[in-house]
């Protein structure tokens, strides 16, 4: 008993801080392997390929980590794909997303190869649904799992939970478990963790039941928080490169007013408070994307009034604020209504929000038809709006914005033909009816447009900071850009209303300052920026206590390198033979064109940052804990003495 009982305390003697060791055992953090990262899906699941994309987008688009994927529907697992040919891996992590489903989509002898040769020496990684597959199950330490509304979630301090809040909001929809023989990391609050388990580890295993690469801005719930620390996992290091700014654009759309603005009654600023805006935003250094809806649509004649008519005074002063460099403009469509007008014309009604539904949509879908757009009327509003722009503000814009998202494949073709660069609409992973994907920092699927879609809401966010810091959490530990969305207007819907007042705008201005010091900057600015970014690549192998990379860009580039290991900390890098500044947990470095050598060298951690209120020094406090068990057994040892 006491031999059993001293070990365990020189191991660490806490259950939560053994998950540090455990990592470490499995694999062997000696054997070189690459950092690269294998993708399992199976294409006739939709799910399964929207996760794909999502783990490419993260780990590749974002990070740069070199991503293979396989689609096992038409390819047979076999050792050669995991394994060069002496018995080395060839990847870091394996995916398995083929069965997220639940679908039993391996035949037994593929299932043998991944439990028997894989398992234990790569990191395997599944969600949802997988682990009601009984090998799946086996292999993950959990099994049951079925939907849940979680609202939030506790959090057990583990390395590969490192980036995530102690107590997690999540707010949506999720996949919960039962544990076997895994340890639950997170777990719905409300439910005890053996049966209510959202993030589950057996050793270097992880499934997981967040739902966020399946919905809307899927870069801003838990589960980018998870991944930001799951490459910890590997036993033998990781490296990625993050963007090293804080990237923050503001897009307003439906300026300078909208249709259905006139029948609502919304206000928006007049010529002097947008001057006023724009001097606040140049105090700040921040900037801002002004998305034009050059004509109104009268309802009694049908015609198109330019708000050059109207608002020429406003124009005029987004002309200056486009001269002070703070403003781009780009397009939102000519008038924000259907092209067959007689379905606004002809209403009856006058109720605000019936008109509104009678002008949707002007691009890609038809709600009243429930067919698409003619080509012929897209075309008519796209060629009308970016004349007219042109006309008013002497080039042609660059960026797109769809009025509600709204658009198709045969919107963007003909944006490709008017020499449009950029479309910001929302951020989603999977085609929603005739609307394509549209994701951060990647081209279109279906043309060469490139995307730079809002990721957060502005009007009414809260100017608390630490409001602000928890929203936008998940971005700044990821580096992914931050595009916030505005109406720029005093708006309603029944029961809540919403101000755009220079004094709010300037105080999320400030906290933004205080707590970042962001790198404001125009959509196509960040565009560009995401383009060049797109063409870095590296090459690196990681085993010991050293990381070896080849990095290549096309220009001089500057990145930061972010690296480590379970319990180990970055001790030194030189690139190209010159020493580099170093943190604990990264770097930055200027890349020269060209393929560079980056070497980066690990060292045991002095102290594992832990729980709050809990010793810092695992070995300390497990020598603490193995004195008193000592004490303890002679005191048992002499009391059974005297007692005999």
């Amino acid at each position: 008993e006491l031999t059993l009982i001293l070990a365990l305390a020189i191991l660490g003697g806490v259950e939560e801080n053994l998950s540090i060791h455990l990592a470490s055992s499995m694999g062997d953090p000696q054997q070189s392997i690459p950092m690269r990262i294998l993708v399992l899906y199976d294409d006739h699941s939709r799910d399964s390929v929207i996760f794909k994309r999502y783990l490419t987008w993260l780990l590749n688009t974002m990070w740069r980590i070199p991503v293979d994927t396989i689609n096992t529907h038409d390819v047979k697992l076999s050792e050669e794909i995991f394994f060069e040919e002496n018995s080395k891996p060839r990847y870091a992590i394996v995916f398995l997303g083929n069965i997220i489903d639940g679908e039993y989509r391996l035949s037994e002898s593929e299932w043998n190869l991944i439990k028997n040769r894989l398992n234990g020496k790569v990191p395997l990684v599944t969600c949802l649904y997988a682990v009601q597959i009984e090998e799946a199950a086996e292999l993950f330490g959990c099994e049951a799992p079925k939907h849940k509304d979680v609202r939030t979630a506790h959090v057990k301090p583990d390395p590969i939970t490192e980036a995530v809040p102690r107590t997690l909001s999540v707010g949506r929809g999720a996949v919960i478990s039962e544990l076997k023989d895994g340890d639950a990391l997170i777990w719905d609050s409300q439910v005890e963790p053996r049966s209510g388990a959202l993030l589950v580890r057996k050793g270097i295993n992880v499934w997981f039941g967040f739902r966020d690469f399946l919905g809307g801005t899927p870069s801003n719930g838990p589960l980018t928080m998870v991944f930001c620390s799951l490459l910890k996992l590997i036993p033998q290091g990781f490296v990625r490169l993050k963007i090293p700014y804080t990237f923050i654009a503001l897009r307003i759309d439906d300026i300078p007013y909208t249709t259905e603005s006139w029948f609502h009654g919304w206000e928006y600023f007049s010529a002097d408070e947008w001057l006023e805006f724009f001097k606040t935003l140049k105090r700040h250094g921040a900037k801002c994307d002004l998305l034009i809806v050059p004509y109104n649509v009268s309802k009694k004649t049908g015609l198109f009034v330019p708000y050059n008519v109207t608002h020429g005074d406003v124009l005029e002063a987004i002309r200056e604020g486009i001269e002070m460099g703070v403003v781009e403009v780009g397009c939102h469509g000519a008038t924000h209504v259907n092209p067959n007008l007689k379905y606004f014309m002809e209403a009856e009604t006058r109720d605000p929000w019936e008109l509104t539904n009678t002008i949707r949509f002007e691009f890609g879908y038809d709600p009243h038809t429930g067919k698409r757009i003619p080509k012929e009327a897209q075309e008519l509003h796209l060629n009308l709006s970016t004349e007219t722009l042109e006309d008013w503000f002497g080039f042609r814009p660059k960026l797109f914005t769809p009025p509600w998202h709204v658009w198709d494949n045969v919107t963007e073709s003909i944006l490709e033909n008017l020499g449009y660069k950029f479309i910001s609409a929302d951020f989603r992973l999977y085609q929603a009816g005739v609307r394509p994907p549209s994701i951060m920092g990647e081209r279109s699927l279906v043309s060469s447009l490139f995307e730079v879609p809002m990721t957060h809401g502005w009007d009414g966010l809260d100017p608390n900071p630490e409001v602000i810091s928890a929203v936008l959490k998940p971005h700044i530990e990821a580096g992914i850009p931050i595009v916030f969305l505005s109406h720029g207007r005093n708006w309603s819907y029944p029961g809540w209303s919403i101000s755009f007042a220079i004094s709010e705008n300037e105080v999320r201005l400030k906290v933004l300052d205080d707590l970042y010091s962001p790198r404001y900057a125009k959509i196509t600015e960040i565009g560009r920026f995401l383009m060049n970014w797109s063409a870095i690549s590296f090459e690196a192998r990681m085993g010991g206590d050293e990381i070896s990379m080849n990095i290549t860009s096309p220009f001089n580039f500057k990145v930061r390198v972010e690296a480590g290991r379970a319990g180990y900390e970055i001790s030194e890098a030189t690139y190209n033979g010159h020493s580099l500044e170093v943190e604990k947990d990264g770097f930055t470095v200027e890349l020269a064109k060209g393929t560079g050598l980056l070497t980066i060298k690990l060292q045991k951690a002095e102290a594992v940052e832990g729980a709050e209120g809990r010793p810092s020094n695992l070995y300390l406090y497990g020598s603490a804990i193995a004195i008193a068990a000592a004490v303890l057994t002679v005191i048992v040892i002499l009391e059974r003495g005297r007692r005999k």
